[in-house]
């Protein structure tokens, strides 16, 4: 399966294949196999995460190079 990582809350790090990660509320990271992956909270508050699997090739069309960051968390007031 394909995944989709969206971090919500917390700072943490996520490894794929050997490459580190910053993540913190508002990463989203997609990740297909047969990609090694792995996370954890680098911060003094839990890492808070939805992941999404879809079947492999399905979320070909959108990549990590489809979006912008946007700095900070756009779903918080």
């Amino acid at each position: 399966h394909e995944e989709l990582y969206v971090f919500l809350d917390g700072d943490g790090e996520f490894f794929a294949d050997g490459e580190r990660i910053p993540v913190t509320a508002g990463t989203a990271i997609r990740v297909a196999p047969p990609v090694a992956r792995s996370w954890r909270s680098t911060g003094d508050t839990p890492l808070v995460y939805l992941v999404i699997q879809a079947t492999e090739g399905t979320l070909a069309a959108h990549t990590f190079a489809d979006g912008e960051p946007c700095g900070g968390n756009p779903w918080q007031d």
